[in-house]
This record gives structure tokens, sequence and C-alpha cells, in this order.
């Protein structure tokens, strides 16, 4: 009888023990659960921050592909600075400069520019520095 005792009271103490470590654990995943809710509504909000950031830059990016600059237009390049050519800013057409001292013209209007194929290197410097 009295081991019947000893085992009853040895089973509570292991099953009282057992509710103790239970009841501590779940506190534990409580305590995660609470730290990774607010982590959750922290980055939330970080994230409509960022969406509204990156909406805010996208108004600034040029909408038109080309950047009109001393009687010329000049295509962007994606990686910032214009290309090469020269085009006609009503025609958006490729100009040409018959030599170094002539200006750009267009071929399908006859526009003429502001500058000529000598002064090239500079206009793309300075129109690359005003719309970079």
């Amino acid at each position: 009888m009295s081991r019947l005792y000893l085992s009853l009271l040895e089973k509570a103490i292991n099953e009282h023990g057992s509710a103790v470590i239970l009841k501590e654990r779940l506190e534990l995943v409580k305590e995660i659960l609470a730290k990774a809710e607010n982590e959750k509504n922290n980055l939330e909000i970080a994230l409509e921050n960022a969406e509204e950031e990156i909406a805010e830059l996208k108004k600034q990016i040029p909408s038109s592909k080309f950047t009109e600059y001393r009687g010329a237009k000049f295509k962007r390049k994606p990686s910032g600075g214009c290309e090469n050519s020269v085009y006609c800013p009503s025609c958006e057409v490729g100009m040409a400069s018959i030599d170094r001292y002539m200006p750009y013209v267009c071929g399908k209007c006859h526009a003429l520019t502001s500058f000529n194929s000598g002064e090239i290197t500079l206009v793309l410097r300075e129109v690359s520095a005003e719309y970079p």
C-alpha cells in the first residue's frame, strides 16, 4: 500500500513539475509571438514608407526618352547621360552635320541646331551635366 502512495505521490510531483515546465514554455512562446507581431507591424510600416518613397522617386524620373538642348534632342541612356546622336526637335529623326563648322540639320524638315559637329563633345558634356 505504501508503494501505491509513493507511486501516486511521485506521479503527482512529476505531473506538477511537467506543468510548471509547460507553463514556462508557453510563456516563452507567447513572448516570442508578441515580439514577432511587433516586428511584423514595424516591417509593414517600413514597407509602406518605402513604397511611398518609390512612388515619389518614380515621379521624378523624366517620362520623355529625349532631352531637348540647344535646338536639338538627345536620347537619354537608362544608365544616365545621353547618346552621342543628335535628333531633330520636331521630327525626332537623326540630324547630320556636313563638316565640323556647319550646324546639324534635319533632312526631313530642315531644322538647324545652334552648334556644329566640332562642338558635339562639349554639348554632350553640357546636356549630361544639366540632365543627369
